[in-house]
């Protein structure tokens, strides 16, 4: 896949470039409590990037697009299947053994 052009520059050139929006970076400033920057970083380290600052953009555009589903990549669903799977099969299988296995046995 080939990387986008990303032109740098500040707010006021944004609307002067040919360039779209999404491709332009502008550099800000905030001020952001200690225990949430950790609670991003110890996040992005579960993602398939490992960024804190591409979370954080990305949970920024999530805020703006209420109501709409996000569609993950295809490297997106492999990361999340790897390290989803197991644990979502630990759960199904205490369910299995906490209702249904108990049941299953009163019958017989």
């Amino acid at each position: 896949m080939a990387k986008k052009k990303v032109k740098f520059g500040k707010v006021d050139v944004l609307p002067l470039t040919e360039a779209d929006p999404k491709d332009v970076k502008v550099r800000i400033s905030i001020m952001i409590e200690g225990d949430l920057l950790d609670a991003y970083k110890k996040a992005a380290k579960l993602t398939s990037h490992g960024e804190y600052q591409t979370l954080m953009k990305e949970k920024l555009r999530d805020g703006l697009r209420l109501g709409t589903v996000k569609q993950f990549s295809d490297e997106d669903l492999e990361f999340l299947k790897i390290r989803l799977r197991p644990s979502f099969i630990e759960i199904v299988d205490r369910e299995i053994e906490d209702r249904i296995q108990p049941k299953a046995l009163k019958r017989a």
